[in-house]
């Protein structure tokens, strides 16, 4: 009992650092309104009775065998193992295999329980160490997806209020400019009958080389001339699937409130999107051509940290995606365009 409290103690003081330290971390990315590390109170009463049952479980079998024995017979010291030719010899097949793995196979039917259950101990440790890989490799995969085939800008610029198209020839005049998409961002909130959500509404270039619309089998989309594409999280919130209405009610400015439909769902690790085309949502929108910023894409060391704020001061965001020096511990050189985002207001 005294292992089993100890183990236990040990493993809920492990868990309660690097649930601190996950919470921790999540800060560093998100801001909620509250988000605080609870413990479990049932897992750890339940790991703490499931390993006590297991300390007394094994125990209590060699404890019965000691007190059935005579304490004549229990002074005497412990009989040779007694062996049987296995299965493979009996069957006659045992030339096929060598003297030590003939030994294992005696060994395996004579303690059959003890086989089976260190096989199970064996699977459930491989299991340990499958998951922690399989979740790195999670997190790699959604990282090198939303990163590297979805936004796969240098830089992204931010107006402090969307400003005419022409600022597009602006932003190519910078050096090391190599390609330029405009994009506008308008928040809405989008109706379903009893069903709303408020989110940002994107509208990009008909066919976008910076910043993709994906499909579930990692294809591009081209953004339709009518219509708006629905990431699928949010299709199976609003209930929606490609050509059903949805109501748009623009919560700015005019405050316009329009009818569009749904033209396909996106594949979008990133959280809940909405896209349309550039020109049809200025168009819906009636404020004629205007962009909210620019996706760019510079050559490599184009741009210093300097150069960056003298020529873009005047704008209220400049996000650039740089490589890490040193790599995020566990997950490599991707989490890169997370953690190296600088910002210059």
């Amino acid at each position: 009992m005294v292992i089993v409290i100890v183990g236990t103690a040990l493993g809920t003081l492990g868990g309660f650092l690097f649930g601190l330290q996950l919470v921790d971390m999540y800060h560093l990315f998100f801001r909620f309104p509250r988000l605080e590390f609870v413990p479990a109170t049932g897992a750890i009463i339940g790991a703490l009775l499931a390993s006590t049952a297991a300390a007394l479980v094994g125990v209590s079998g060699a404890v019965r065998k000691v007190v059935k024995l005579a304490p004549a017979e229990a002074m005497r010291p412990e009989p040779p193992a007694s062996f049987r030719p296995a299965l493979v010899e009996r069957l006659g097949i045992s030339k096929w295999f060598t003297v030590t793995l003939r030994m294992s196979f005696r060994n395996l039917e004579r303690k059959p329980w003890q086989a089976f259950f260190t096989t199970i101990a064996l699977a459930m440790a491989t299991g340990i160490l499958i998951i922690p890989n399989a979740f790195r490799d999670g997190i790699n995969h959604i990282l090198e997806f939303q990163w590297d085939v979805v936004q796969r800008q240098t830089v992204t610029v931010s107006l402090v209020e969307p400003g005419p198209l022409r600022a597009v020839h602006d932003f190519a005049q910078l050096p090391g400019v190599t390609h330029i998409e405009p994009f506008r961002s308008v928040p809405v909130e989008l109706q379903v009958g009893h069903l709303s959500r408020r989110l940002a509404l994107h509208g990009f270039v008909r066919d976008p080389v910076l910043n993709r619309v994906m499909e579930s089998e990692n294809r591009p989309l081209p953004l339709p001339t009518e219509g708006v594409i629905i990431s699928q999280a949010l299709c199976e919130t609003l209930g929606v699937t490609a050509g059903d209405p949805v109501t748009v009610n623009v919560l700015q400015r005019k405050r316009r409130q329009f009818e569009v439909t749904v033209s396909a769902m996106a594949e979008d690790f990133a959280g809940i999107a909405t896209y349309m085309e550039l020109d049809s949502l200025n168009r819906l929108l009636g404020e004629g051509d205007r962009i909210s910023g620019a996706f760019i894409s510079v050559g490599q060391n184009s741009w210093s940290v300097s150069h960056k704020r003298k020529r873009l001061k005047n704008r209220r965001c400049v996000k650039i995606k740089r490589p890490n020096p040193g790599g995020f511990p566990g997950f490599g050189t991707k989490t890169a365009c997370i953690i190296w985002c600088e910002q210059y207001y």
